[in-house]
């Protein structure tokens, strides 16, 4: 079964959606791992950024910036390199990439250091799973405040995030002079209370 560019589209809006405006969610691809000297072991992408482009290319970095006017699904990936795709298969590349993902634009994979930081720069939120490769957590460290939550996959992040609008949304209701009941039901399952 294939899963179309179009749902990977509607899965990004629907993350961005529960980001809200002036977060940025940052979601880098799997490292490559060597075997030894000149062997790679068998890539495996990172399942939040195939969840969401279905991109499987090392050196990656899928970026959503929820209400940017000029692009809000953006994609770093390598550049076209007919020597290197001779040995290590073909490479999409940032001219490609719009159209066949359905993304608003791509770069390639060496500008993130010049652009990335500008992206992040005024957003009041950045959603990044750390601790899945020590590079890009280093150039985060340099380059963005962090989720205090620390979520560890895509279900962690969007329970995270929905908690956050749920409190969002009271908070405005309480403002609004409406009485807003909240239940704790931790515990409710507990037969001991």
């Amino acid at each position: 079964m294939s899963v179309s560019a179009s749902e990977y589209r509607r899965r990004r809006r629907q993350l961005m959606e529960l980001a809200g405006e002036g977060a940025i969610v940052i979601v880098p691809s799997a490292p490559e791992r060597i075997r030894n000297n000149d062997a790679h072991y068998p890539y495996r992408q990172d399942s939040d950024l195939v969840y969401l482009s279905g991109f499987d290319e090392p050196e990656s970095v899928l970026v959503l910036v929820p209400g940017r006017e000029a692009a809000e699904t953006i994609l770093f990936c390598r550049e076209r390199d007919r020597a290197r795709e001779q040995w290590d298969g073909p490479r999409l590349g940032p001219e490609q990439a719009p159209e066949r993902l359905l993304v608003d634009d791509a770069f390639p994979i060496a500008d993130i250091d010049d652009i990335l930081p500008g992206l992040i720069e005024g957003r009041e939120r950045v959603y990044y799973h750390f601790g899945r490769d020590p590079d890009f957590d280093g150039f985060m460290e340099r380059y963005g405040d962090f989720f205090p939550e620390n979520p560890r996959n895509l279900d962690e992040l969007l329970e995270v995030m929905a908690r956050r609008m749920a409190a969002m949304a009271s908070r405005a209701l309480a403002d609004h002079g409406v009485a807003v009941l909240q239940v704790d039901l931790a515990g409710c399952g507990d037969s001991s209370n």
